[in-house]
């Protein structure tokens, strides 16, 4: 039996320098968040009780520290 193929795709961070493997991992899953949050956004004005996506988003800045 061969083992299932895991949905995420592994990322070899070899670069020496943090700041360097941030931004390569950052690099690497832009577009997959990036689509996630479109999702989460669309899921949220659907199911939700806003009207707008900029409705969810002024909810979701009132909720952060300043």
């Amino acid at each position: 039996m061969t083992e299932p193929e895991h949905p995420l795709e592994p990322l070899v961070l070899d670069q020496p320098d943090p700041r360097a493997r941030g931004r390569a991992q950052g690099e690497h899953w832009r577009d997959s968040v990036r689509a996630l949050a479109e999702a989460r956004l669309r899921l949220t004005v659907e199911r939700g009780p806003w009207d707008s996506a900029a409705a969810v988003l002024r909810a979701a800045d009132a909720c952060l520290a300043r």
